[in-house]
């Protein structure tokens, strides 16, 4: 998933004196403690985002050694867990979101759900496949 760069920006780790809403996983960022702030605009509109620490080190993780624009856009990490070929980064984000009392837990949880659901059923079918080769092969 490609992001849209931004035009200008301002990033700094400031602590929180009140409540803020994380722009990945919905939780709350406690007084006190420090997040990820930035603002900037993109496309022309001034946008701000604020970010839990532990999406910023799932987004860091993510985005370890690919070019700024291949990284997820704010408010996408869900999407980009998604679209993993594993359920780890997606499963991290639940554990994110329920530790954080996000209201998107329920959802997200529902998303890791389908993901195994899919992963399950891609299984069978290979060794549903697999078995009807080899049932083929085996007869004369």
């Amino acid at each position: 998933m490609e992001c849209e760069l931004p035009e200008f920006m301002s990033e700094s780790n400031p602590r929180a004196r009140k409540p803020h809403q994380c722009c990945e996983c919905h939780g709350t960022i406690q007084p006190g403690e420090q997040y990820h702030y930035v603002a900037g605009g993109w496309a022309g509109d001034f946008q701000v985002y604020k970010t839990c620490p532990d999406c910023w080190e799932l987004r860091h993780r993510l985005c370890n050694g690919r070019r700024a624009d291949e990284c997820p856009g704010f408010g996408w990490l869900r999407e980009e867990c998604e679209e993993h070929d594993t359920t780890g980064p997606l499963r991290k984000l639940l554990e994110i979101a329920l530790k954080r009392q996000s209201k998107r837990a329920e959802s997200i949880r529902a998303a890791v759900e389908r993901w195994e659901k899919s992963i399950a059923e891609t299984a069978l079918r290979d060794w549903e496949r697999q078995m009807r080769e080899q049932t083929r092969e085996a007869r004369p």
